[in-house]
């Protein structure tokens, strides 16, 4: 980022970046707290004497005075998918700017928008996420055989859920088609191979990828640091999101005859 020894920036530049910032770090997952730490860092280190920051779970608003002058912008937040590579890469960019007095807001916002989020292959998602519901399975007293099914039924599940993903269905959706094809293919397992001796643990193993591990530690950490508002919503679409993939295992079970696999 190119720096400068001239006056301070003006207050638009400055809003622009500070907006932008705060709004890939709550899109991409980051913690309300961290969120408003680091906008308010970018905005001062830009040149600002006063950032003032608002948080809700879809909108964010940024207030600041510069140059004797007051501006604000509010914009709407869109669930862009937990991404802590793209948190780190804005950290460290308000990190470079804190370091180089001068840094222009234009240069910023640059940095930013080349921040593309990287992601792992989506088979390498699918398999790793396939043996760690399989190793759960193993925790909870499978045998090989059920652990084998389970790992076949949690990747390809995933794979479902990334795929539908693609098309950004509601997240509740996503999470009930996923939840109702992991259990039916535990359900056929259990049925159909002789192997499978405990059909029950690879119905509940195999579902574990649906848990929002991240949110519902988000919800804690914002409600305890004093986001409440934010850690309530962020709270509300977890359990959401747990009802939904309950609905779909029940939905399985049903279908496939829940009996069958006791």
């Amino acid at each position: 980022m190119k720096t400068s020894d001239e006056n301070p920036c003006a207050p638009q530049p400055l809003l622009q970046a500070c907006m932008k910032a705060g709004q890939m770090l709550m899109q991409h997952g980051a913690e309300s707290a961290l969120v408003e730490n680091l906008t308010v860092r970018l905005g001062r280190a830009l040149g600002a004497e006063q950032v003032h920051v608002g948080l809700t779970a879809n909108f964010l608003a940024v207030t600041l005075c510069a140059r004797q002058e007051r501006v604000s912008d509010l914009r709407r937040l869109k669930d862009r998918g937990i991404n802590m590579d793209t948190v780190s890469q804005v950290q460290r960019i308000v990190l470079k700017a804190e370091k180089n007095k001068g840094t222009q807001p234009d240069a910023v916002l640059r940095a930013l928008e080349t921040i593309s989020p990287s992601r792992y292959p989506r088979v390498l998602v699918a398999v790793m996420v396939g043996l760690a519901c399989g190793s759960f399975a193993r925790l909870m007293g499978a045998d090989w055989g059920t652990c084998f099914w389970t790992v076949a039924a949690a990747a390809i599940a995933m794979g479902l859920r990334l795929f539908v993903a693609r098309f950004h269905f509601n997240p509740l959706l996503t999470f009930f088609v996923t939840a109702f094809a992991a259990t039916s293919i535990a359900v056929l397992g259990g049925r159909f191979l002789p192997f499978v001796k405990t059909p029950g643990i690879a119905v509940a193993a195999s579902v574990l990828l649906l848990i929002p591990g991240y949110p519902l530690i988000n919800t804690v950490s914002d409600i305890v640091k004093g986001y409440v508002n934010t850690g309530l919503s962020r709270g509300t679409m977890a359990v959401l999101l747990i009802l939904s993939s309950a609905m779909g295992m029940f939905l399985a079970l049903t279908l496939m005859g829940g009996d069958l696999w006791k």
